[in-house]
């Protein structure tokens, strides 16, 4: 079987107390093509199973955009903000550098994002 087989769901890599359908953020960045500085895409860093931390890449749009600054004011009052991600694709990866060692991870991406309205407090 081949990485790009597997079937990964939110479920894999979320800790056991995050609901199915969200992603716990702790940072909101914008991603930024290098050499000519333009915005290209959303990122939400997420908490992941076992310590570990993910990001959810969204495409650069208005509505992403305005999902990404209410989520940073809100960052700025708590440690972290629930989101529920739409038609979310999980893609494992592994490769060898040029060193030969293994650098494998998984990378996730989002049609759009929202901020989950009326929640408890996030228990981290």
């Amino acid at each position: 079987m081949r990485l790009q087989d597997l079937r990964l769901s939110l479920d894999n890599i979320n800790p056991k107390q995050t609901p199915s359908d969200s992603v716990d953020c702790v940072a909101a960045t914008f991603q930024t093509e290098k050499t000519t500085n333009t915005v290209t895409g959303v990122t939400f860093d997420c908490i992941g199973a076992k310590g570990s931390r993910f990001s959810v890449k969204l495409e650069h749009n208005a509505d992403n955009k305005k999902v990404l600054e209410e989520v940073q004011h809100l960052l700025k009052k708590t440690e972290t903000v629930r989101l529920i991600p739409e038609n979310v694709r999980i893609t494992p990866y592994a490769f060898l550098t040029d060193k030969g060692n293994l650098l494998s991870g998984i990378s996730v991406k989002a049609d759009s994002i929202a901020v989950k309205e009326d929640e408890d407090e996030i228990p981290y």
